[in-house]
């Protein structure tokens, strides 16, 4: 793995990374000649120090003193070989406001986005620009809102002003599991949805 991107630190988005690199740290040590490579971890300001606040609560002080994994604060764009990330802040409120980005991934003439948790403003939209894949929050039916989560109507809203070609639906809540939320969306915008599921795999 090279890269691996936190588009904030809410811990249904970051709950396995103290895992993942705590499986790195213990490989660098046990493998007769360490680990050659290891990936490069883009986040909000804050992302090291996360690391490290995480491994003194699990008493696991692990990363004070090995530098191996390299850690990068989201700017305006990274151009990683042939590819080009971009982060843009968004809005998301969840009992206070967080450092919260939706990613924009360019490649081979294709773009993929995703909205993180996001409400509808201007940096998601920006983001989704004539994206080719659009993953996008989808907390609550049309009825409903929040100053953390996209409800159906928003997404067809920016999806349209946003031109984007094709919308998975993700990041979806028990209680919406026997709501058309792909239909909803169809109220606003005419393209292509598909409601995720794990492990699901789509092609741009």
């Amino acid at each position: 793995m090279d890269y691996v991107f936190l588009t904030h630190f809410h811990p249904d988005h970051s709950g396995d990374l103290f895992a993942f690199q705590m499986n790195l740290r213990l490989s660098d040590i046990f493998l007769e000649k360490g680990l050659e490579k290891l990936p490069t971890i883009f986040g909000p300001k804050g992302i090291e120090s996360f690391t490290k606040r995480l491994s003194e609560v699990y008493e696991l002080p692990a990363f004070y003193d090995w530098d191996k994994i390299k850690y990068k604060v989201y700017g305006k764009s990274e151009e990683l070989s042939n590819l080009v990330a971009k982060a843009y802040k968004v809005e998301h409120k969840a009992f206070r406001p967080s450092h919260a980005y939706a990613l924009r991934f360019e490649y081979d003439g294709k773009v993929f986005a995703f909205s993180g948790d996001s409400t509808k403003c201007e940096g998601l939209e920006r983001a989704a620009k004539d994206a080719d894949l659009f993953i996008c929050d989808t907390s609550y039916d049309k009825d409903h809102g929040s100053p953390a989560h996209l409800n159906t109507y928003e997404i067809g809203e920016v999806a349209v002003k946003s031109n984007v070609k094709k919308v998975i639906l993700t990041h979806i809540y028990p209680n919406l599991e026997k709501v058309d939320l792909a239909s909803e969306v169809k109220e606003k915008y005419q393209g292509e949805i598909v409601v995720g599921e794990d492990l699901m795999e789509i092609e741009v």
